[in-house]
């Protein structure tokens, strides 16, 4: 019977030292307005188009998904934030109508040959780095696939993971490969980016903006689930 106590106080405590939501990364607050921001330093290119909105990654973009607002940082490695990552890169900012953050997102450098077991070590060691960090702070992933490989060149599946705890909120990570038409683009201006090439992108998003997106999808099932009963 101790034994079993003692089993439970131990879950209990590990339950209770993950966050239950996902908080704002950066040293910022969900629901900072831009004028909170710009006060405190942080400097943004607002109404750029570098990411639409949070919603995007550089795994899919869903325009139905939401209309908000994002800003790039100007200083581009996150020098104005409270509290920038050391991989960082590039990072953005979103918002709702209310000019409220929502979402944040970095991209790290760029790095050669990324789902190489010898040369792409640099970006295996860094996606288990910041992942392992993660998981001290939210626990297991909920979702996660770990299995990188390639169908052939420039045809790499992704390593990702995503946290979605029960008080709200999500992280989506990936470790992947840039796409075609990035390095295409990237040769029109005289910058040859090699097959292979790939980057650590993590994205968050607020429990408000996670709750509205999936009450946005509920409406629409019962939308679609209604068409089909009037048989149109």
């Amino acid at each position: 019977m101790k034994n079993m106590l003692a089993a439970l106080g131990i879950l209990l405590f590990t339950s209770a030292a993950y966050s239950s939501e996902v908080k704002a990364p950066f040293g910022l607050t969900w629901g900072e307005t831009k004028n909170q921001l710009g006060a405190k330093g942080v400097s943004c290119n607002y109404g750029t188009k570098r990411f639409l909105t949070c919603h995007e990654s550089a795994q899919e973009h869903d325009s139905s998904k939401g209309t908000l607002k994002s800003c790039a940082l100007s200083d581009s490695r996150g020098k104005t934030l409270p509290r920038p990552v050391s991989f960082g890169k590039y990072y953005s900012l979103a918002f709702d109508s209310a000019d409220r953050l929502h979402c944040a997102y970095v991209v790290s450098d760029r790095m050669p040959n990324i789902f190489s077991n010898a040369v792409g070590a640099k970006g295996r060691a860094l996606y288990v780095r910041v992942k392992s960090n993660l998981i001290k702070k939210y626990g297991q992933p909920t979702t996660v696939n770990d299995d990188f490989y390639c169908i052939a060149p420039n045809d790499c599946k992704n390593w990702g993971s995503v946290w979605e705890p029960a008080g709200g909120g999500k992280i989506s990570m990936y470790l992947s490969e840039v796409p075609e038409a990035f390095r295409r683009a990237m040769a029109m201006f005289g910058k040859e980016v090699p097959t292979g090439t790939g980057n650590l992108e993590l994205l968050y998003e607020s429990p408000e903006i996670v709750g509205t997106d999936r009450a946005r999808e509920k409406r629409r099932r019962k939308l679609e689930e209604a068409a089909d009963d009037s048989g149109l």
